[in-house]
Formats: C-alpha cells, structure tokens, sequence
C-alpha cells in the first residue's frame, strides 16, 4: 500500500511538471501583457494544482485568522486580517475564472 502511495504521488507530480513548464515559459515571454485568453494547458493546471493550493491556503487562513483573532480584536484590525488570511484566497479560489492567474 505505502509503495501505490509513493507511485500516485511521484505520478501526481510529474504530471503537474508536465503542465506546470509549458505555462510558466508562456508566462515569462511578457509579464505586462494582460492575456485575454487561456489555454486547456491552463485550465487543467488550474484545476488541479493552483485552485486546490489556493483552497488550502483559504483552509489555514481561516486557522490562522481564528487563533489570531483574540490578539486583534483588542486592537480593532480584525477586519485587515479578515481580508488578507480569508477574503483574498478565497476570492482567488472561487471566483476567478479557470486559467487566468
């Protein structure tokens, strides 16, 4: 069992390199031009590797901001950590569109 484990993730990962090089050299051919459209390439790196991290972010932000919430609520920057450890990955997460970073 543990050796299907290891197979499935070194499997998982090389797959994810496979899409994550052809995207990164198309993004690093213009970093100020706003692209306009995506790629399937794009799109299934999305799906399976940026929206899952960026869901776990979303996970432990609202970890961190919980456990953080009795230091800033005595200084009023609640809503400031709200946005940055919630608000903002979650926003990344669900409500962008598949493929564009």
């Amino acid at each position: 069992m543990h050796h299907r484990f290891r197979y499935a993730v070194a499997v998982w990962v090389l797959v994810s390199v496979f899409f994550l090089l052809p995207a990164t050299s198309a993004r690093a051919q213009d970093p100020f031009e706003e692209h306009k459209e995506t790629t399937a390439g794009f799109m299934i790196l999305d799906l399976l590797l940026i929206r899952p991290v960026s869901l776990g972010a979303t996970v432990i932000g609202s970890a961190v901001w919980l456990v953080a919430l009795p230091f800033t609520a005595p200084a009023g920057e609640t809503g400031y950590s709200l946005d940055k450890l919630i608000k903002e990955p979650a926003k990344y997460t669900f409500t962008r569109s598949l493929g564009f970073f």
